[in-house]
C-alpha cells in the first residue's frame, strides 16, 4: 500500500507542477492534466487508475465529483484534482485529493 500512495503523492506533485505552465500556455483543458496524471502513475509502476480522475478548475471545483475534464485552464484560478492508482500486484489503492491554484500556489487563487 505504501508503494501505491507514494506513487499517487509523486504522480500529483508532477501533475500540479505541469498546471502552472499548461494554465499559461493556453488552450489545456482539464483532461491534459488527468490524462498527465494517469501517465506519471504508470511511470511508478500503477497498472491503472483506482477510479476515474476528477480535474476541475474555476467554479467546477465546487461541484461534487465533477467528471466532465473538459474546460478550459486559467491562469490564476482554483484547481481540484482527486486521483489515485491501483498499485500492483496486489491492486492496493493510493488516493489523494487536493486544492490548489492553476498558478501552482492555492495563495495565488484568484477566481472560483
Amino acid at each position: 500500500m505504501a508503494r501505491a500512495a507514494d506513487a499517487t503523492a509523486e504522480a500529483f506533485l508532477e501533475t500540479m507542477a505541469a498546471s502552472a505552465a499548461a494554465a499559461a500556455r493556453g488552450g489545456a483543458t482539464e483532461a491534459l492534466l488527468a490524462a498527465r496524471f494517469e501517465y506519471e502513475t504508470r511511470l511508478r509502476g500503477c497498472g491503472r487508475l483506482a477510479y476515474p480522475c476528477v480535474v476541475a478548475s474555476g467554479v467546477r471545483a465546487c461541484t461534487l465529483h465533477y467528471m466532465h475534464n473538459n474546460a478550459l485552464l486559467s491562469p490564476g484560478e482554483l484547481l481540484l484534482a482527486d486521483a489515485g492508482n491501483l498499485g500492483q500486484p496486489r491492486a492496493t489503492s493510493g488516493d489523494l485529493g487536493q486544492p490548489r491554484a492553476t498558478s501552482g500556489n492555492l495563495g495565488q487563487a484568484t477566481s472560483f
